[in-house]
C-alpha cells in the first residue's frame, strides 16, 4: 500500500512538472517527461491527465511547426483517449473543447497548404485529422479520401471511403450563395438564414441556391 502511494504521488508530481514545461514552451523536457512515464499510466486515476497533456504538447508542437502532421495525429488519438477513459465526461473532457478547436484550425490549413502545394498524401493526412477531431464534419473524410485517390494511394482512399459507406454519408447539399458587391464575386454561405441576412444589409445581392449531387457513387 505504501509503494502504491509513493507511486502515485511521484505521478502527481510528474504530470505537475511536465503541465508547467509546457505552459513555459519548453516542449522537448515536457515530450521527454511524458515519453518517461507513459508505460506506467495507463490504469491509474492519473491517466486522464496524461492523455490530456499529451494533447496539448503535440498541439503546442503543431502551432510552433515541429512535426506538424504526426504532431496531429498524436493529439488526434491522445483526444480519443481521454473520451474513452472519461465516458465523454469529467474534468478533463470538458477541456478538450478549446483544445480541439486549436487543432481544427491548424489541421485545416495545413490540408488547403498542401493541398495548394500538391503534396496530397499530406493533405489528406490532414483532411482526416479535421474529421477525427470534429466527427460531425463528413466532409473532411470525404475530401481525405478523394484527395487519396487524386494521389494514387488507393489502399488509403477504399479504407476511408468504406468508413463513408458505413457512416451512411451521402454528401448532397443546398449551396447557399450570393454576390459580394464590393469583390463581385459569388461567396457561400453556412445556411439561407446568413445568406439572407447579408443580402438584405446591402452588402450582397443575387442570391441563388445550388443543388450539390449525391456522392454515395463515388
Amino acid at each position: 500500500a505504501l509503494l502504491v502511494s509513493a507511486m502515485a504521488f511521484a505521478q502527481k508530481k510528474e504530470l505537475k512538472e511536465i503541465e508547467k514545461q509546457i505552459r513555459k514552451g519548453d516542449l522537448v523536457t515536457a515530450e521527454s517527461g511524458l515519453n518517461a512515464i507513459k508505460g506506467n499510466i495507463d490504469g491509474t486515476e492519473f491517466a486522464p491527465q496524461f492523455y490530456f497533456l499529451e494533447a496539448q504538447m503535440n498541439i503546442e508542437s503543431a502551432k510552433k511547426n515541429v512535426k506538424v502532421l504526426p504532431s496531429l495525429q498524436a493529439a488526434t488519438a491522445a483526444f480519443a483517449k481521454v473520451r474513452q477513459l472519461e465516458g465523454g465526461k469529467g474534468k478533463y473532457s470538458n477541456q478538450l473543447q478549446n483544445l480541439a478547436n486549436e487543432a481544427i484550425n491548424i489541421a485545416v490549413t495545413q490540408a488547403q497548404d498542401n493541398y495548394k502545394n500538391q503534396k496530397l498524401k499530406n493533405a489528406a493526412i490532414a483532411f482526416e485529422q479535421v474529421y477525427r477531431l470534429s466527427p460531425r464534419d463528413t466532409v473532411f473524410l470525404y475530401n481525405a479520401a478523394a484527395v487519396s485517390v487524386e494521389s494514387k494511394d488507393y489502399d488509403n482512399a477504399i479504407k476511408l471511403y468504406k468508413e463513408l459507406k458505413d457512416l451512411g454519408y451521402d454528401g448532397a447539399e443546398t449551396l447557399y450563395i450570393a454576390t459580394n458587391k464590393q469583390t463581385k464575386k459569388d461567396e457561400t454561405f453556412p445556411d439561407k438564414n446568413q445568406r439572407d441576412l447579408m443580402v438584405k444589409a446591402g452588402t450582397h445581392e443575387n442570391a441563388k441556391e445550388e443543388k450539390m449531387p449525391s456522392k454515395r457513387a463515388d
